[in-house]
């Protein structure tokens, strides 16, 4: 004989269910109150923090990481506040392929870099423990300018990808136009 379960088939609703009001109970008329809807309304978003505040997401508070490092070493661009450690490609540069070639040597030389520290954090687990931490602040700089790097490369993605169905479209067309010339033909008409 199964035994009874004192567990309810589904679980309680959360906390903040409590800011929406009782709707449950409510009548129609009462819901076209103007009160009753304001009270229904969701809470607002929090503010924006200003560069160099805690913010909070997920019950866990985070430091500002233009904070983290020294002012001296970090870099004069706002969206990025990490040491940069590759050379800054120049934007101006007519030779897009100039600029993914460039882009791609200091890819390649950010993912080597990246591999030496990781080698380095393998030795240093074994050797020196105490300097593990500073190992990997190194590899979290490291993948910071990758992915910064990467982004900056995206316009000319997005470009050469638009460039490159749109040729693949006007091929396309061109086939579909010449069968149907060659069908004209051998109908001929």
């Amino acid at each position: 004989m199964p035994s009874v379960s004192s567990k309810s088939p589904f679980p309680p609703p959360p906390e903040f269910y409590k800011l929406y009001g009782g709707v449950e109970n409510e009548r129609e008329e009462d819901k076209t109150n103007e009160k009753k809807n304001k009270k229904l309304l969701p809470p607002l978003p929090p503010l924006i923090p200003k560069r160099g505040e805690t913010y909070e997401t997920f019950g866990a508070t985070h430091a500002d990481p233009s904070t983290l490092l020294a002012p001296e070493l970090l870099s004069k661009d706002p969206d990025f506040p990490f040491q940069k450690l590759y050379a800054i490609v120049p934007q101006n540069d007519e030779d897009e392929d100039k600029k993914i070639n460039a882009h791609k040597t200091e890819i390649q030389n950010l993912n080597k870099q990246t591999l030496e520290r990781f080698a380095a954090l393998a030795n240093n687990l074994q050797n020196a423990p105490s300097r593990t931490n500073e190992r990997i602040e190194e590899i979290a700089l490291l993948y910071n300018n990758l992915h910064h790097l990467l982004n900056t490369i995206r316009p000319l993605q997005a470009r050469e990808t638009v460039a490159f169905v749109l040729k693949e479209q006007i091929e396309e067309k061109r086939k579909a136009l010449r069968e149907l010339q060659e069908s004209l033909k051998y109908n001929g008409v």
